[in-house]
C-alpha cells in the first residue's frame, strides 16, 4: 500500500482521536497553569512553597520545581502534602496529595523535578477539584484558538 499501512491492519479513528485530545488537554492544562493559576505546596512548618502544576487527573496530578530550587527540600516521596490551587489572589481550594515518584525532567533546554502525586479523593473539598479536572477535559475537547481573525474594538 502506498501510505504504508500492512494489509488488513485496522486503524482505530476512536483512538487516535482521544489522544489527540488527550495531547491538547495537556497543552491547555499548561498554558492555564502558567498564565491563569497559582499553585502552591504547603509543607508542614515550612509554609508556602510554589509549584509549577503540570498535568491534573481525578486521580492525581503531576508538578515540577526547577532543578536546585530552594523549594525541593520540602518535597520528599512518600510525604503527603496539601496544595492550594488560588483562582484568585485569595481564594483557593485545598487538594490533599502524597507524593508517589520523582524524576529528571528536560523542557526547552531546562531542566526540572518532576513529581507525580495521588490526590487524596476523601477531602471535602475532592469534588470541587474532581469537576475542574472535568471542565479542563469538556473545554480541551470544544476550545479553539484565537488566531487573531475578529478584530475587537474597546469603547
Amino acid at each position: 500500500m502506498k501510505d504504508g499501512a500492512k494489509d488488513g491492519q485496522v486503524i482505530n479513528f476512536d483512538e487516535a482521536r482521544k489522544a489527540r485530545i488527550e495531547e491538547r488537554r495537556r497543552k491547555y492544562e499548561r498554558v492555564l497553569f502558567r498564565h491563569v493559576l497559582g499553585a502552591y505546596g504547603v509543607a508542614e512548618g515550612e509554609g508556602l512553597k510554589a509549584i509549577e502544576l503540570v498535568d491534573l487527573s481525578t486521580d492525581g496530578l503531576s508538578f515540577q520545581l526547577p532543578h536546585g530550587s530552594k523549594n525541593l527540600g520540602a518535597v520528599k516521596v512518600g510525604h503527603e502534602m496539601v496544595f492550594r490551587i488560588y483562582f484568585s489572589e485569595q481564594s483557593y481550594i485545598p487538594i490533599g496529595v502524597k507524593i508517589q515518584n520523582q524524576r529528571p525532567y528536560i523542557e526547552e533546554g531546562r531542566t526540572y523535578e518532576r513529581f507525580g502525586c495521588a490526590v487524596d479523593k476523601t477531602m471535602r473539598s475532592y469534588e470541587t477539584y474532581r469537576l475542574f479536572v472535568e471542565f479542563l477535559r469538556k473545554y480541551a475537547e470544544t476550545a479553539h484558538q484565537d488566531s487573531g481573525d475578529m478584530k475587537i474594538f474597546f469603547f
